[in-house]
């Protein structure tokens, strides 16, 4: 998705430091791995302050639009506000 959404290096390891947060929460189990790549993409556009979070393409590529990803998005969002609290997040973070 990465590619497609012609993105930063920057947008690039943020993408991949959300996703790494979603493997440890549980609570993100519940969504497919196509949803939370693109939530962790979705986030990361968003974040960075780019035009379009969710272009047509990739809307196109994913089979998901915008009001989709947001559901998930905003778990993911919640799983951030969380990542200074939990310990366990810790690693991830020094690694990026």
């Amino acid at each position: 998705y990465h590619t497609l959404s012609d993105g930063s290096p920057e947008g690039s390891l943020l993408a991949s430091y959300l996703s790494e947060l979603c493997l440890i929460e549980v609570k993100m189990n519940k969504w497919l791995p196509l949803r939370i790549a693109a939530s962790c993409i979705y986030i990361s556009r968003k974040m960075l302050r780019q035009a379009y979070p969710w272009p047509k393409d990739l809307q196109q590529v994913s089979n998901l639009t915008e009001r989709q990803v947001r559901e998930s998005a905003r778990e993911l969002c919640v799983l951030i506000n969380l990542a200074n609290t939990k310990q366990v997040f810790e690693p991830i973070f020094k690694k990026y």
